[in-house]
C-alpha cells in the first residue's frame, strides 16, 4: 500500500496527528492456528519459529512468524537513555582529517569500538525484554533470533552476537558474509514487500525473479528521537545488503528540537532547516551519479509529525528537482524493518 504526498500533507494537516505508538500487535487469524505450548508438537513447531529483533535507534521491536506463514505477533519497547547513548557511540564518524597521521589515529580509535569496549549490556537488555514478552504472550521462548540494526559506522557483526550471547539467546548468522550484518534499510524494503521473488526455494527460479522486478532508487528514511538517517540506493532484491551511500545523524532527532513545540520560533525553524539540509545531502550527492529517488520508504515512531514531513518533502524537491512526488511507503514505520528480517531469516533458514 502506497500514498502519495498530497495524501498525507493533507491528512497531516487537517487532522490532529495521534502520535505513533509501540504496541503488540496480531496479524493473520490471530495465533488461533499456533499449537498449544503446552502440546506435544510444540517443539517442533517453535524450533521452526522465524523471529526478528530490530534495535533501532531509540526504540526495540521484534517480530514473530510462524511456520504456516499467516500467524505473526509483534510488540517493541522503547529504549532507555543508555541503550540512545550506545547508539549515539556507534554512529562516530571518521574524521576529515588529509595528514595521513591523523587518519591513522582516527581509524585506530574507530577500530577500539568493540565489544570489550562498548557497553553492550544496553542492547542485551532490550533483547531480553523483547524475548520476555515472547515468552509471557506466546509461551514460548525462541531457540534462535535474526538482529538487525542501523546502519552505523562503528557497528560490528561481534556487537550483535555479543548482546544476543548477554540475552542467553543463539544469534542467526546471516549467510551473505560479505554483508554480515541485514541493517534496517534492507530489511524495510523487504518489509514493505519489495524485491521478494515468489519462487524463494527455488533458486534458480528465484533469480529469475530478481532479474524482472523493478529497479528503484529508493530514498529510505528513518526519524526518531534519537536520530536521523538517510540512505539513497539501487535495488531491485531484498537480498541486496549493498547500500551506495548512508548518513547517520544523532544530533537531529526529534528530542533535540527547541522546547518551543510551533515552528514560529526562530530556534525552531532553524532546526527543522537543518533537518532539511541533512535529509538533501545524500540526494544530492546520489544525484551526481544520477541516482534519483523513485521510492520512498520511511520508518521510524518519529517519522510522520508534521514539521519533519514538511522538511522530507522540500529536500527531496530542491535535491532533485523537476522529478514530481515519488511513491511512499509508510504504512508499517515502526515495524516493518522487522516484519522483512523475519521474511529474510526464513528464506535464508530454507
Amino acid at each position: 500500500m502506497r500514498f502519495s504526498w498530497a495524501f498525507v500533507v493533507s491528512r497531516l494537516m487537517s487532522t490532529s496527528w495521534v502520535a505513533l505508538q509501540i504496541v503488540t500487535g496480531v496479524e493473520g487469524a490471530a495465533l488461533k492456528n499456533v499449537p498449544d505450548p503446552r502440546s506435544e508438537r510444540s517443539s517442533f513447531v517453535y524450533e521452526k519459529v522465524h523471529v526478528a529483533v530490530d534495535l533501532s535507534t531509540s526504540y526495540g521491536a521484534i517480530w514473530v512468524t510462524y511456520p504456516n506463514e499467516e500467524d505473526h505477533w509483534f510488540t517493541g519497547a522503547e529504549a532507555p537513555a543508555e541503550y540512545k547513548e550506545a547508539m549515539a557511540q556507534l554512529s562516530i564518524q571518521p574524521a576529515p582529517y588529509t595528514h595521513v597521521g591523523q587518519k591513522t589515529l582516527s581509524n585506530q580509535i574507530r577500530a577500539n569500538i568493540s565489544p570489550k569496549s562498548l557497553d553492550i549490556a544496553p542492547f542485551a537488555k532490550m533483547i531480553s525484554l523483547l524475548l520476555l514478552q515472547v515468552e509471557t504472550y506466546l509461551g514460548f521462548r525462541p531457540t534462535e533470533i535474526a538482529v538487525i540494526a542501523p546502519h552505523l559506522k562503528g557497528l560490528t557483526e561481534d556487537h550483535l552476537i555479543e548482546a544476543c550471547s548477554q540475552a542467553n539467546i543463539a544469534y542467526f548468522p546471516w549467510p551473505d558474509r560479505k554483508n554480515p550484518i541485514v541493517y534496517e534499510t534492507q530489511a524495510v524494503f523487504a518489509g514493505y514487500g519489495h524485491g521478494l521473488c515468489k519462487s524463494w526455494d527455488w533458486e534458480e527460479q528465484c533469480r529469475r525473479e530478481e532479474q524482472e522486478m523493478e529497479e528503484y532508487d529508493v530514498y529510505t528514511v528513518h526519524y526518531s528521537g534519537n536520530a536521523l538517517t538517510t540512505s539513497l540506493t539501487r535495488k531491485r532484491s531484498a537480498q541486496d545488503g549493498e547500500e551506495d551511500k548512508h548518513f547517520e545523524n544523532f544530533d537531529l532527532g526529534f528530542d533535540a528540537r527547541p522546547a518551543d513545540p510551533s515552528n514560529d520560533a526562530p530556534e525552531s525553524r532553524q532546526f527543522w532547516k537543518d533537518v532539511e539540509a541533512e535529509m538533501k545531502r545524500v540526494v544530492e550527492q546520489r544525484g551526481k551519479d544520477d541516482v534519483k529517488p523513485t521510492l520512498v520508504i520511511m520508518h521510524g515512531d518519529k517519522i510522520l509529525e508534521r514539521f519533519f514531513l514538511e522538511a522530507l518533502r522540500n529536500a527531496i524537491h530542491e535535491g532533485a528537482p523537476f522529478l514530481g512526488d515519488p511513491p511512499l511507503d509508510y504504512w508499517d514505520v515502526i515495524y516493518a524493518p522487522a516484519r522483512g528480517a523475519a521474511e529474510l531469516m526464513r528464506r535464508a533458514r530454507k
